[in-house]
């Protein structure tokens, strides 16, 4: 009954009673009127990845709702009173912890049921209007334990071009488990993150002489590896990222798919929103994906080569009830490819954001957050959109960590002869334009930017 319901409790006032026995009854008894039905539930989404699976029900407003935690078959129960269930909705069929996901309307409101296979456990989370329940099987835990013993190891790096194509080879032990992949920076930086891997490399940045690479910085925290690699400008926005236990590849350019791998079928595009911020989620049925992202015109558009929809994704997605920056979303076939249009009422900062066969791409509102301050009267606080890094130097020279600065961010840094002193310092996934303001804010000093 803890998970996720915190809030729940404080709102309703409810008293829970727990009745023992081969069924889990969880008793509710609270003080409220039934108002009419004017909630909806407009959607449920099971969506997989390699930690379990997650369950967005998507509502046109908050509703209040109970949970039932049943045994015999295990299930979990969601009761959404005075609430009505939208046209369209049919059951999910899940796999791993999530057997299926059945709704049903009656006349106090929408149920929810959901099969559980033994031993899995929920969360629930409320994102804005929606809730989002995410499940975890003791066999997904086992795994994801496997993947952090038996992490990626690093031993040697490579850069080859290839014509319009350049190869960023990484060989080691464990490549293809626990990885992900990022590109920001308007396609000029790529972040890949091994998680619990570990680094055998004998240095921690190498410069290459290649047309689309510049250079690699390699660092170790938070039990992961982190590679920045530091593209010329666009060339992140097409690439392929290809595995194998001993190696993988990451292609740059004008990347073709592997002749023998055939189509690949992409089998769902969902939106996901997350309060002014949104998600694209597209997912496939191959972990090598040809990309290309691009931001043209009021739209992001996005390519996947060789590629075909499957059935009932060709659609449009009308996604204006929602905030931030998106308000349509198309999924159609070009040729042999698959393009995917997400249409902006807004300017955005986009990233994308790989794992394994699963690519997000996030829309973040650009503009300038204005929020009330103390005294009543409006403030402007800076939103910071650079790649996010992790540092954690003691006693580091500050013209040392102003250059890992200038690596990262691909700027020009000049310093004064005064720029003297050592700091030490503990940054964790922070974005490097806020980074470098806080070094400079630590030291008292100051930036002009041309």
């Amino acid at each position: 009954m803890r998970h996720g319901m915190n809030n729940w409790f404080a709102r309703w006032r409810c008293i829970g009673r727990f009745v023992p026995g081969m069924v889990v009854v969880i008793t509710l008894v609270c003080s409220y009127a039934l108002p009419a039905m004017a909630a909806s539930i407009e959607s449920l989404k099971l969506l997989s990845d390699g930690a379990g699976q997650s369950l967005r029900i998507g509502m046109d407003e908050f509703v209040e709702y109970q949970v039932f935690n049943l045994e015999g078959p295990k299930r979990l129960v969601l009761s959404f009173p005075a609430t009505s269930l939208s046209d369209g909705i049919r059951p999910v069929q899940g796999d791993g912890g999530v057997l299926n996901v059945v709704p049903s309307q009656d006349s106090d409101g929408v149920r929810i049921e959901i099969g559980l296979t033994a031993g899995t456990k929920y969360e629930i989370t409320e994102k804005g209007k929606d809730l989002l329940v995410l499940f975890t099987t003791e066999s997904s835990q086992q795994a994801t334990a496997n993947a952090n013993a038996n992490g990626a190891v690093l031993q040697d790096i490579e850069v080859r071009d290839k014509g319009p194509v350049t190869e960023l080879i990484l060989r080691g032990r464990h490549l293809d488990v626990n990885h992900n992949a990022l590109v920001t920076n308007e396609g000029k930086t790529m972040v890949l993150d091994f998680w619990g891997g570990k680094s055998k490399l004998p240095k921690e940045h190498y410069t290459f002489t290649s047309p689309r690479l510049n250079d690699v910085a390699i660092g170790v925290a938070e039990g992961r590896i982190r590679l920045v690699v530091s593209l010329r400008s666009g060339i992140g926005d097409t690439h392929q990222i290809d595995t194998s236990t001993n190696e993988m590849i990451v292609r740059f350019g004008q990347v073709k798919q592997a002749a023998h791998t055939g189509t690949i079928i992409v089998e769902s595009v969902d939106f996901q929103p997350d309060d002014r911020i949104a998600h694209l989620v597209v997912r496939t049925d191959r972990a090598d994906p040809v990309i290309n992202l691009k931001e043209e015109d009021g739209k992001i558009v996005l390519d996947l080569k060789h590629a075909r929809l499957a059935d009932g994704q060709e659609r449009t997605q009308d996604v204006r009830a929602f905030p931030g920056p998106v308000k349509q979303i198309d999924s159609y076939g070009v040729h042999k490819n698959v393009r995917i249009v997400a249409r902006l009422r807004q300017k955005s900062v986009v990233t994308s954001y790989q794992v394994g066969n699963v690519l997000t791409v996030t829309m973040k509102p650009a503009d300038m957050i204005a929020m009330q301050g103390g005294d009543g009267t409006a403030r402007e606080e800076k939103i910071y959109t650079g790649q996010k890094v992790s540092f954690e130097y003691k006693d580091i020279d500050i013209r040392n960590a102003l250059k890992l600065i200038a690596e990262m961010s691909d700027l020009n840094i000049i310093m004064s002869d005064d720029v003297t002193g050592v700091l030490t310092m503990r940054l964790v996934d922070v974005p490097w334009d806020q980074a470098l303001d806080l070094i400079l804010s630590a030291k008292g000093l100051g930036k002009e930017k041309n």
